[in-house]
């Protein structure tokens, strides 16, 4: 196989070298004319190929079926993922229906079972022992406050206690008493 690659890689080359035209000689002075000479050749190869005719009627006619065969693609494109779209959304619907139907279903049965009773209302004593929250501190004393007062009492324990220990309680009266 790699013996035919080399076969056609040859015969490549050998075109494009015959293409290229006659060697020159680097001493010659006869090359500024060979010059001269290819660049006419070029101007005449560009002049051709400014010159661009009309295509036929026939060919007028491929290349309309062409793009419309460009358009039909891509219409046949955007409609599939319309249709995919429409077809995820129909599916999300589907599945919210079905977990609505699943919670009606064990609704059902919890009134089956447990039926429509009347909700039972249930007296407790009017008062209670207590009402609010109290809050005691061991080193504040053993008595209950309410949380106003507690913090006023917080607050007095601290300041008493400035005198004896300075850093320790600044810091605690900046952290506790700042909210």
């Amino acid at each position: 196989m790699s013996a035919i690659k080399d076969f056609f890689k040859k015969k490549k080359t050998d075109a494009k070298f015959k293409m290229a035209g006659s060697g020159q000689k680097l001493g010659d002075t006869s090359s500024s004319n060979q010059a001269a000479a290819a660049a006419a050749a070029a101007a005449a190869r560009q002049s051709k190929a400014a010159e661009r005719q009309h295509p036929s009627s026939s060919a007028q006619q491929a290349g309309a079926a062409a793009l419309n065969r460009l358009q039909e693609k891509q219409n046949k494109e955007s409609e599939m993922q319309k249709n995919r779209q429409k077809a995820f959304i129909k599916e999300q619907a589907r599945r919210e229906l079905e977990k609505e139907q699943q919670i009606n279903q064990q609704v059902e049965k919890y009134r089956e079972v447990y039926g429509d009773r009347e909700v039972e209302v249930k007296e407790g004593p009017g008062q209670l022992a207590t009402s609010g929250v109290f809050f005691k501190c061991p080193l504040i004393g053993d008595q209950v406050y309410p949380r106003d007062e507690m913090k006023v009492k917080i607050k007095e324990f601290l300041y008493s206690q400035l005198e004896t220990e300075r850093g320790l309680t600044a810091v605690l009266i900046i952290h506790t008493c700042n909210s």
